[in-house]
């Protein structure tokens, strides 16, 4: 299997970070996410990806997940056609945050707590409509990811006199887009961030 095709942000889902029993937890809500947010593009990476990701369903063990992401869908063709489905948004979100999270301690060397206040929103092709204005400002800052349409992802910081957030967004195969906005403990002033600093 290619690098392109296969590679996913392995270094911020399972980094040190997070225990090992932690990282066997979201194990079956990260397995769901790649499987049920690939449908969702339609990119040369994505068909790239696709092509590996169909080889692990040769395996008994894996063929339950892939039913049960199919059954969300209300059509689909394999082949690349368009695909409508209802999926389960909060184990997507979940595994967002977790990989922000992963991301927020490559870059800082400081855990991100899971209770930080934070959104996150996940934009397929058909809802690039939809997002917010100031993605435009995470959009034209530096990549900080080295996957090319495989995986990418950018930061910005922002705020006033107390509440400092952090903007991020990832970018998966090219097409679909993950936007995290969340305080930043580090230097949020919030009551909310106040209380989790004083909790370490």
């Amino acid at each position: 299997m290619g690098e392109r095709a296969r590679v996913r942000p392995h270094a911020a889902l399972n980094c040190s970070c997070f225990h090992k029993k932690c990282n066997q937890d979201y194990k079956p809500d990260e397995e769901y996410f790649f499987t049920a947010l690939i449908g969702e593009a339609h990119s040369p990476a994505r068909h790239e990806a696709w092509k590996d990701l169909k080889e692990t369903f040769k395996d008994p063990a894996h063929q339950g997940l892939l039913k049960q992401v199919l059954s969300e869908f209300g059509t689909i063709e394999l082949s690349g056609g368009k695909i409508t489905r209802f999926p389960q948004w909060t184990r997507l979100q979940r595994v967002s945050w977790k990989i922000i999270r992963g991301l927020y301690f490559i870059e800082t060397g400081k855990v991100l707590p899971e209770q930080t206040p934070h959104l996150v929103d996940i934009y397929p092709p058909d809802r690039a409509p939809e997002l917010p204005d100031y993605f435009q400002v995470v959009r034209d800052t530096e990549s900080k990811a080295k996957y090319g349409a495989v995986f990418d992802y950018k930061s910005f910081a922002y705020g006033n006199e107390n509440i400092k957030l952090r903007i991020s967004a990832l970018l998966l195969w090219d097409q679909i887009i993950i936007l995290v906005p969340f305080h930043d403990p580090m230097t949020c002033e919030c009551e909310q961030c106040v209380k989790l600093k004083g909790a370490d």
